[in-house]
């Protein structure tokens, strides 16, 4: 969980094509609520948008493609004050860099 007090952050997740690592990162600010999605460090079309804490319980996801792979991130309210991230390409939950062994 990231507390809305944490500001700007990113997100990131690796996602293999052919032998091609992909990197997918989300850019949020817990403040403002503004995000947006790069993959290969491009903004991806359309993902620019706001995801704060009054966004319904559902949360937010955000649609992109990793060569001709589908993918969304999952931005979810996590509390009164927090927020839950997940990104999941071609039905494959993927896990954050920070979190990898």
């Amino acid at each position: 969980m990231v507390s809305v007090f944490e500001g700007q952050l990113t997100r990131t997740w690796h996602y293999s094509v052919e032998s091609r690592k992909h990197v997918i990162t989300l850019y949020h600010d817990t403040i403002t609520g503004m995000r947006s999605c790069a993959v290969d460090f491009e903004e991806y079309p359309g993902t620019l948008g706001n995801s704060s804490l009054m966004m319904d319980s559902s949360g937010h996801r955000i649609f992109f493609d990793v060569c001709g792979h589908n993918g969304f991130i999952q931005i979810l309210r996590s509390g009164w004050t927090g927020f839950e991230y997940s990104c999941v390409v071609n039905d494959v939950s993927l896990v954050e860099t920070t979190m990898e062994i």
